[in-house]
């Protein structure tokens, strides 16, 4: 799923696609593979996935493959 914002991406954004991914998939087991943004280690963006029933995984650091 894609999803477009106007500037960068923050939590309050990221969470909101996160939420529409669940919303159009609720019965999947899905694992979400992430870089290291900021964005997508927060505290509260781990937690809300939690809720969400994700799971998820991030690449190794400096890892460009």
């Amino acid at each position: 799923m894609v999803m477009t914002f106007e500037k960068s991406v923050n939590i309050p954004k990221f969470k909101i696609f996160l939420e529409e991914l669940r919303r159009k998939y609720p019965y999947d087991n899905m694992i979400l593979v992430m870089d290291n943004l900021a964005v997508h280690r927060s505290q509260h963006t781990v937690e809300r996935m939690n809720e969400l029933g994700f799971r998820y995984a991030w690449t190794p650091r400096y890892s460009p493959q």
